[in-house]
């Protein structure tokens, strides 16, 4: 009686895609929260940690003035026109209830930021146009 050959082990099933790639992974402590930083003169906005320091003490904002905030540092230096921080206040088909609800935002904004809300040095009005977040000379 010959014996058979033993049947070939099946391969091994596929190995499902890790569930964050490698770019998306949790991150360590340390690193929490430092992942996205715009730093422009005394203003630092931790866009993970949604937290906002002016001279390194911590501001509280709300949600719609932190989007405000963002926008406007990750384009320092270019004017943002009225319809696009619309956009970003109120998303593409929508738009405020008042026609200065921008502009209220705006100055709470600047309440928050700056050191002189009265004469910013910041966020200045591009008149017509609207707004920039102004680089340190």
């Amino acid at each position: 009686m010959s014996q058979q050959p033993h049947p070939p082990y099946p391969e091994e099933p596929p190995q499902p895609a890790p569930r964050n790639p490698p770019d998306r992974q949790a991150t360590g402590p340390r690193t929490l929260g430092r992942l996205r930083e715009l730093r422009i003169g005394a203003v630092t906005l931790d866009v993970d940690g949604y937290r906002v320091h002016i001279h390194g003490r911590p501001v509280a904002m709300p949600q719609k003035e932190f989007a405000f905030l963002h926008a406007l540092m990750s384009n320092a230096g270019r004017v943002m026109t009225r319809a696009e921080l619309h956009t970003v206040g109120w998303g593409e088909d929508q738009r405020p209830v008042g026609n200065k609800d921008l502009e209220v935002y705006i100055r709470r904004l600047r309440r928050r930021i700056e050191d002189d809300p009265h004469h910013p040095t910041r966020i200045r009005t591009v008149r017509g146009v609207g707004y920039i977040f102004d680089l340190p000379p």
